[in-house]
């Protein structure tokens, strides 16, 4: 028999909310949850009503007018109880710690450009064209985006306060963003209060990087990120930017789906592996005449610095890391190849590898001794392919981690007016 929830709601019970997957089985039902309490029992009444769903097409079981015990919800109308009839009795559960959420964006607003909030360069102030997630809202947000100041550091701290346990790395990076020397970074204000960031970084004079998106805990899912995200975009598009990419966590569902909303695809599902240094022989470093040979070999993209940001590697990048002898080769006739970039926190980071078979395998473990030689303790690397995740494991390498860094790319059309080599201002 179905349970009459009434006395839970009225106590806030673990039945507040009708849960029709007790209902007694129907002939031919699947166990649905419906919409109306008092369908359900007429056709608990009367199961002479419902025919079995294989005995007929379309429409097999029997309907008649709304009120006929034969009578049932069409197909696409049937979905839980509605929330809305228990909102006050469900409101009694919510703690007086937790406000009720307001509504989302009504209205996005690029800062005036004469104050050079807006970035300079060809934007001018005036309405932005709301996301497409964004509609018309009766009661909302009034969201201003500009460029942040080094005023803003304090509201910046307390809205990353929390986020990553009290890790994030905003903090660190802040006095030096807020220079948009790299690029322009933007803060999202509501009311005077910063309640949101994000950051553009030049990558090359045609790659922009998309990082430092935070949102405050309080001031989430009202579309904050969201007009971040088209802010930057529209930003690097007017620029002239060529190609826009941006890294995420595998576990990042939100920002996956916000990416590919915006266009973005994802070219890379990247794995970290790393081993500890040891002692050994050294791989060979390449030769300028290696250029070609070690380009080919590593791929399309390099990592920079040791964060999940990357670009597209050119040939000016191997023939100067070539020379700062930071390349390195194995194989005959360069079967394998790699670039390292400057140690971080005791860690030999390798920017770009790549390679086959015993070739690889050689030069993974000459760069386990590279790192011993230096007085590092491991060496790390990303890495997007199989076989190549498999020679790492016979080398020693091992993932610290499940997880992999998501990287999309989106590449972007230049507007009639756009500059075809951006500045960085």
């Amino acid at each position: 028999m179905l349970r009459d929830p009434g006395r839970d709601r009225a106590t806030g019970g673990r039945d507040a909310h009708p849960r029709w997957a007790r209902a007694a089985c129907l002939p031919g039902h699947r166990r649905r949850r419906h919409t109306d309490r008092a369908a359900a029992r007429d056709r608990a009444a009367h199961p002479e009503c419902v025919r079995d769903t294989c005995s007929g097409g379309h429409g097999s079981r029997a309907r008649g007018a709304r009120g006929d015990p034969c009578w049932r919800p069409p197909r696409h109308t049937r979905r839980r109880a509605s929330v809305d009839a228990l909102r006050p009795a469900a409101g009694a559960r919510r703690g007086p710690h937790r406000a009720r959420r307001g509504g989302r964006i009504r209205s996005v607003r690029r800062a005036s450009s004469r104050h050079r909030d807006a970035g300079g360069g060809p934007l001018e102030s005036g309405a932005l064209p709301p996301p497409p997630c964004l509609g018309p809202q009766t009661e909302g947000v009034d969201l201003v985006i500009r460029r942040a100041r080094p005023a803003d550091k304090r509201q910046v701290l307390e809205a990353v306060r929390t986020i990553w346990g009290g890790h994030d790395r905003v903090p660190d990076v802040f006095d030096r963003w807020v220079t948009h020397r790299s690029g322009p970074f933007f803060v999202a204000e509501s009311r005077g209060r910063v309640v949101g960031m994000g950051k553009l970084t030049v990558a090359s004079p045609t790659e922009a990087w998309l990082e430092g998106g935070r949102v405050a805990p309080r001031w989430r899912r009202r579309g904050i990120a969201t007009a971040l995200f088209a802010h930057r975009l529209a930003y690097a598009r007017e620029r002239g930017f060529r190609v826009i990419r941006f890294s995420t966590g595998s576990d990042n569902t939100p920002v996956h789906r916000a990416g590919r909303r915006f266009g973005f695809r994802r070219i890379a599902a990247l794995r970290r592996y790393e081993a500890m240094a040891l002692k050994g022989g050294p791989p060979s470093r390449a030769r300028s005449a290696d250029a070609p040979a070690v380009r080919r070999a590593v791929g399309s993209l390099i990592q920079l610095h040791a964060g999940w940001e990357w670009r597209t590697l050119t040939m000016s990048d191997v023939r100067r890391a070539i020379a700062d002898r930071r390349a390195f080769v194995a194989g005959h006739g360069v079967q394998a190849a790699a670039i390292i970039g400057g140690s971080n926190d005791g860690s030999l980071p390798v920017t770009a590898i790549g390679g086959t078979g015993r070739a690889l395998r050689d030069l993974l473990e000459g760069l386990r001794a590279e790192a011993a030689r230096r007085g590092l303790d491991d060496v790390s690397f990303y890495t997007s392919a199989p076989a190549q995740r498999r020679v790492a494991r016979s080398a020693g390498y091992r993932p610290p981690w499940a997880g992999a860094a998501y990287l999309y790319e989106r590449t972007l059309r230049l507007r009639a007016g756009s500059k075809p080599s951006p500045a960085r201002r």
